[in-house]
């Protein structure tokens, strides 16, 4: 009888070492795959890693874009081409924009030239004193841009939102 408790246990500890080992495997291909994860750490508790997924449904992506700005939980962050001193990409935290859907937000805040390659939503899901948050990632199927898709959406609810335009400087 005390063989039998103490392979039960041994295998409890086998079947959460490997859920470990998955769950550690999926957090580092992420990070493989998208670096730029870390400008975005502090809003997400990595020990929640089942809560950051990768979604490619474009329909997914025209719902929230079509979501208010100023009244959703969750805040919106684009990856774009637009270089920054460690990597290739830029990390930035779009703003909320009163009586905007987060479309127009996006475009009224980025520039023309910079390719969004990602956006990424970022929803406390118990409040924004509690640390867990879920993290999706969005990216055309096809690896495209979103700036198209973004003013498409703009175009259908009959948005006059525009995108800046950077002359350098």
């Amino acid at each position: 009888m005390i063989k039998f408790f103490k392979n039960a246990k041994t295998n409890q500890d086998k079947d959460f070492d490997d859920w470990k080992q998955q769950k550690n495997a999926v957090a580092k291909g992420l990070l493989r795959d998208f670096p730029w994860l870390w400008a975005i750490r502090n809003h997400h508790s990595w020990d929640d890693g089942e809560y950051t997924k990768v979604n490619q449904n474009m329909e997914d992506l025209k719902s929230v874009l079509r979501q208010s700005s100023d009244n959703s939980r969750f805040s919106v962050w684009g990856i774009t081409s637009q270089a920054c001193g460690v990597f290739n990409v830029r990390a930035t935290c779009f703003n909320r924009s009163e009586g905007s859907m987060w479309a127009e937000a996006i475009m009224q805040q980025n520039e023309l030239l910079s390719d969004i390659l990602y956006l990424v939503i970022v929803d406390p899901l118990w409040g924004e004193s509690h640390p867990t948050r879920r993290i999706t990632i969005f990216r055309h199927t096809e690896k495209k841009r979103l700036n198209e898709l973004i003013e498409h959406v703009c175009q259908l609810h009959g948005s006059n939102a525009h995108w800046l335009i950077s002359l350098g400087e």
